[in-house]
């Protein structure tokens, strides 16, 4: 009995040892593991993310923790409705440029980017910004510029020439010391009445 049992323990120790040193390097390869899994990050950007900002921007930088592969950029930038605007990229070691080209308009802005680590894997990111330029919008009329009188003369009221008949022009052209329309139409009636009786009498002194 004592011989075996001399000879089971050095087998357990060996069995023990092994179980440790794998115990070790499984502990040292977790330990490992999120520094092999992790891609760059961005370190920085200019504008921040979240930032309000009261001029436009013309570019956007973003700053990562590591150096960046040339290849695979893209970037996109949208407002608040969907409508998309310039958006070209360029890197520059660790970081990527993104040109907007024109200054933006007052509004919420996603960036939406898409650069290639430097263990070679793609790496998504958004930057969102709003962009609020003191005194771009347009403001309501001042008190004083809403109650001004216009100048036109129908809106103050000067009444407006309209169209009239021949028959008006005479009258007024015929109408003596601005007597009314309707005495010259009588003075104009009676002395017709007067050359149709003029006429009439002489035709029946002719018959006679």
């Amino acid at each position: 009995m004592n011989p075996q049992h001399s000879t089971a323990r050095p087998g357990w120790r060996r069995f023990g040892a092994t179980l440790a040193t794998a115990a070790a390097i499984g502990g040292a390869a977790l330990a490992c593991a999120p520094a092999a899994s992790a891609h760059d990050s961005v370190v920085d950007s200019t504008p921040e993310d979240g930032a309000e900002l009261a001029t436009s921007p013309t570019e956007a930088t973003l700053r990562y923790s590591a150096d960046l592969n040339k290849l695979g950029t893209v970037a996109q930038l949208k407002d608040a409705q969907g409508q998309q605007f310039g958006a070209d990229p360029s890197v520059s070691g660790d970081t990527l440029t993104v040109d907007f080209g024109d200054p933006l308009p007052d509004g919420d802005y996603t960036l939406t980017v898409r650069v290639v680590s430097s263990d070679g894997h793609p790496v998504d990111g958004t930057l969102e910004f709003s962009v609020e330029i003191p005194g771009s919008s347009a403001s309501p009329a001042s008190p004083a510029a809403a109650s001004a009188p216009s100048s036109s003369p129908a809106a103050l009221g000067t009444p407006q020439p309209t169209a009239e008949s021949p028959e008006d022009a005479i009258v007024e052209a015929a109408a003596p010391g601005g007597l009314p329309p309707a005495a010259v139409w009588g003075i104009a009636a009676a002395a017709v009445l007067a050359a149709g009786a003029v006429v009439l009498a002489k035709v029946r002194r002719q018959t006679k």
